[in-house]
């Protein structure tokens, strides 16, 4: 997978050269080069066995690629770990949600932050700051909501929120749309593509909703490099 640098514009913000990945001998990734520049939206897509799961998996330190690089802000990085990957800004939401279904929205956000003093929990303020993270992308749910009561599209929308409270400059969302209905895939959809622009430097999905991207990438089964 590979893309054309804009002829005007910033620098990109993440860059993949010749990236690699095998398991039991099997190649799932081919030389893929890739480059993410600020204010995008990239969908990636591809048939099963395409390479599009392993390559997000690279991308947030799941997985060590076998060859190739994966470069940030000038610095070239042979494979990431998760938690360096969090450290530069590389935040990744699953397609199964990874919230706390019993605890509120604002206790969701804030998880593994919370404000307190003495040991007590400063609950008006981890409310304040909840609100002032879904706030800054533009989202309107009721922080004091238990998060089991919300829908999935609002459950993304709060997932997506601790990412970037907690430093996610790159957003990786993986099929965000797949178990959603055609209403709730909108509601998504109009969300993340202006937000990209407002708030994230870029984003990319590997489903891209009902809405167009700034860029699609079609990825062939075991293919050094494909172009759409």
């Amino acid at each position: 997978m590979t893309s054309a640098d804009p002829s005007a514009g910033p620098a990109a913000v993440l860059r993949v050269r010749g990236v690699t990945k095998s398991f039991g001998g099997a190649a799932a990734l081919k030389g893929v080069d890739l480059d993410l520049y600020p204010g995008e939206v990239h969908a990636l897509m591809g048939m099963n066995g395409a390479g599009k799961s392993t390559l997000v998996q690279v991308l947030s330190g799941v997985h060590q690629p076998d060859g190739g690089t994966v470069e940030t802000g000038g610095h070239l990085h042979p494979g990431l770990t998760v938690r360096r990957a969090r450290r530069l800004g590389i935040a990744s939401v699953p397609q199964r949600r990874e919230l706390a279904m019993g605890l509120t929205v604002a206790e969701n956000i804030m998880l593994g932050d919370l404000p307190a003093t003495g040991g007590a929990v400063r609950w008006r303020t981890l409310r304040a700051e909840a609100r002032e993270a879904l706030a800054g992308l533009g989202i309107d749910i009721d922080v004091t909501r238990a998060a089991g009561s919300l829908t999935v599209a609002e459950q993304t929308m709060v997932e997506v929120a601790r990412e970037v409270r907690r430093g996610g400059r790159v957003l990786i969302l993986d099929e965000p749309t797949a178990c959603l209905s055609a209403k709730d895939a909108q509601q998504i959809a109009t969300w993340y593509v202006p937000c990209a622009t407002t708030a994230w430097p870029w984003s990319t999905t590997t489903s891209p909703g009902p809405s167009r991207p700034s860029r699609t990438r079609t990825p062939r089964r075991n293919c050094p490099t494909s172009r759409t």
